[in-house]
């Protein structure tokens, strides 16, 4: 068989598509036009090519305790923990952002349960305990208050998700949906587990958290490091506010005149 493009007689093989020369395509018109033809198909092919792969990935996403199948349960609670706590700018920039609210929920109730019940324990047998001290609670309401505890920590992250949303939106810094800002809060539950310390415990939950919440804000929303620290100071204010509010209406109730 001859080549149409480079001339060559060679031995043709059933179902041969390409010259065993020239590599020029058999049923393809024949010289430089054929092959200038083929040159201009492969370079519109390439950009297409990369752009697909580049759209397919934006993110190198992963989270151990969302990656369970391959490490089971305790590494990925510890694998999340570890990088949370110590990489927080690697694990948020890498926090998947889409999968449902489930998975991060069920990893902060875990771990804020944990802490919150380590901490309420040690409470109940410590006379000093800050927060035990002016409350004694019956025996029988202490039990139902520890097996709360759960509910308690599931309602703090969704209400905590949602104040940092709305503070995000006010600050015009909320560019991604509400299940991103969740994901951040549940998965900055770590520092939880320090208010098992006896009393200095809830100082480094506090301080903690906030910091590596302002980072896992400044990852996923693309904020400044001032409008992060905005957005999540901005919940903790309006929180104090209201608490400190309530404290001095009830000073003024309890100092009024009585009958």
């Amino acid at each position: 068989m001859k080549c149409p493009n480079c001339s060559r007689e060679f031995m043709e093989i059933p179902g041969q598509k390409f010259c065993s020369f020239c590599g020029g395509t058999l049923d393809k018109p024949s010289g430089d036009a054929g092959m200038a033809e083929q040159r201009q198909t492969s370079r519109d092919e390439e950009p297409e090519l990369e752009f697909r792969d580049a759209a397919a990935s934006p993110r190198d996403e992963y989270c151990p305790w969302e990656d369970l199948d391959n490490l089971g349960f305790i590494q990925g609670v510890l694998g999340t923990l570890q990088q949370s706590l110590f990489k927080p700018h690697e694990f948020f920039a890498r926090m998947p952002m889409q999968g449902g609210m489930l998975n991060p929920l069920l990893y902060g109730l875990i771990v804020g349960s944990l802490g919150a019940m380590i901490s309420y324990l040690t409470g109940l047998v410590m006379d000093h305990h800050p927060f035990m001290a002016s409350t004694r609670l019956a025996g029988t309401m202490s039990v139902v208050v520890g097996l709360l505890i759960p509910v308690f920590v599931a309602i703090g992250i969704l209400a905590g998700a949602v104040l940092l949303h709305v503070a995000l939106f006010m600050l015009g810094g909320a560019r991604q949906p509400f299940e991103v800002t969740f994901r951040i809060v549940a998965y900055a539950s770590g520092p939880d587990l320090f208010s098992a310390v006896p009393m200095i415990g809830w100082i480094i939950t506090l301080i903690w958290k906030f910091y590596i919440t302002v980072i896992g804000v400044k990852a996923v929303h693309g904020l400044t490091t001032g409008r992060s620290v905005a957005a999540v100071s901005l919940p903790i204010l309006l929180c104090c506010g209201m608490v400190a509010g309530g404290l001095i209406l009830a000073m003024l109730g309890a100092g009024g005149p009585s009958d």
